[in-house]
């Protein structure tokens, strides 16, 4: 019974969560790092319309990661380049960078451009959705 509601709850987070909301989340987690997850979930919540259930910090974390292994499938399908970080080695850089007491937290995030393109890509789709019902 567990393992349906988990599943029911995966597919809400992934009907619900947009290609706007999911860059939100990827910039927070640029600007906050992987140790201050109470402050993506704040951001996330003050610049979007999604419950409040599916923002909390555990559930920004969980959708980050499963950003991230989906952008490092892609990418794997699409190119044969150098295999980005995954989720692990990227929260490996951060507590190595935090234990040598620097205060950078920015997070290099590989897919973070590939995001803002679709999310391009889907406002032009939208204005041209809207300029063929004006005319």
């Amino acid at each position: 019974m567990a393992i349906e509601e988990e599943g029911k709850h995966k597919n809400q987070n992934q009907q619900t969560w947009g290609t706007w909301e999911e860059l939100l989340l990827a910039s927070a987690v640029k600007r906050h790092g992987f140790k201050n997850w109470d402050s993506v979930s704040l951001e996330i919540q003050t610049k979007t319309s999604l419950p409040l259930v599916l923002t909390t910090p555990e559930n920004c974390q969980q959708k980050y990661h499963d950003l991230n292994h989906r952008f490092n499938t892609n990418n794997k399908l699409h190119h044969h380049t150098r295999k980005p970080p995954d989720f692990q080695e990227q929260h490996n850089n951060i507590n190595t960078a935090d234990n040598s007491n620097t205060t950078n937290k920015h997070v290099n995030i590989p897919w973070l451009e590939e995001l803002r393109q679709l999310r391009v890509a889907e406002l032009k789709q939208e204005v041209q959705r809207y300029d063929v019902s004006i005319l």
